[in-house]
């Protein structure tokens, strides 16, 4: 196992340290999707994709830290935030714009400590039933850290990019249709979410 000081100084090399320690500043920014848009495969109608099934919100309270490489965490989030998105896409939430230290960094990771869903049609949903609430069951302390834990260098300028898919249509549709609320099992929500850290 390489040691992280020398792991320090092999990036050091590759990327040129004296852009990252001469000051400046960079920038960090949260989005949040209920689902975020992909490419639809050839042939297939987008009235067939899952996010279209689904109507309603889906509201979070999460919090965004950034590992702190050669100093302590930071949250990226301004501490735990909650926000309230569409299930099944459409437009996203973001948390804001960060000022950040140039420098080297130890992942991103997202910590959930509330999940509910409120669903207005789709499976399970109709005049009969009325609206389904769908909660995720997690412990105490929220659910796992979730993310990328890769290493990231900010340079001056540059902006770290965190999107958080939910996806919620994946682990809301792992629950039978029905009345009535339902628990989805942390470990099912953990499973499904999608967390990336791009830079630019």
């Amino acid at each position: 196992m390489i040691p992280f000081s020398l792991y320090v100084i092999s990036l050091c090399v590759i990327a040129g340290c004296e852009s990252i320690t001469g000051g400046g500043i960079s920038y960090a920014e949260v989005t949040v999707f209920g689902m975020a848009p992909a490419e639809i495969p050839e042939g297939v109608g987008e009235e067939g994709t899952a996010g279209t099934l689904l109507e309603g919100d889906v509201e979070v309270r999460l919090r965004v830290i950034l590992g702190g490489g050669l100093s302590a965490p930071i949250s990226i989030s301004a501490g735990d935030r909650t926000v309230t998105v569409p299930v099944g896409g459409g437009a996203p939430v973001s948390l804001g714009r960060t000022s950040l230290v140039p420098g080297f960094y130890q992942g991103v990771r997202v910590v959930f400590t509330e999940v509910s869903a409120n669903l207005t049609a789709g499976p399970g949903v109709g005049p009969s039933t009325g609206q389904k609430t769908v909660t995720v069951a997690f412990g105490a302390n929220g659910s796992n850290p979730i993310g990328p834990n890769h290493s990231l260098v900010l340079r001056d300028g540059n902006e770290l990019q965190v999107t958080i898919d939910l996806r919620a249509p994946d682990w809301i549709g792992t629950v039978s249709p029905g009345a009535g609320p339902v628990v989805v099992p942390a470990a099912v929500f953990e499973e499904a979410v999608r967390i990336q850290a791009r830079v630019r």
